[in-house]
């Protein structure tokens, strides 16, 4: 693995991460597949994420200052 890994320039995890793939579910395994996380525990429901979006359109002249709402002030 070690002779793989640095032929091909990737770190021998990565190589021993293919094969295990590769033993498990053939060449299917080693397709492409996405780093994205199944969930988010920390994103806002629809319904809170609706309701900002509501107040942003009703209330435009809001900003976001720190972690604050507050009106926006020109030349600020």
């Amino acid at each position: 693995m070690t002779e793989v890994a640095a032929r091909l320039g990737v770190s021998r995890q990565t190589v021993s991460g293919w094969k295990s793939r590769y033993e498990a579910a053939g060449l299917a395994g080693l397709a492409d597949r996405s780093r994205r996380p199944a969930s988010c525990p920390h994103q806002a429901s629809a319904e809170v994420e609706a309701a900002v979006c509501e107040l942003r359109r009703e209330h435009p002249r809001w900003v976001r200052d720190g972690s604050l709402m507050c009106w926006s002030v020109p030349g600020r």
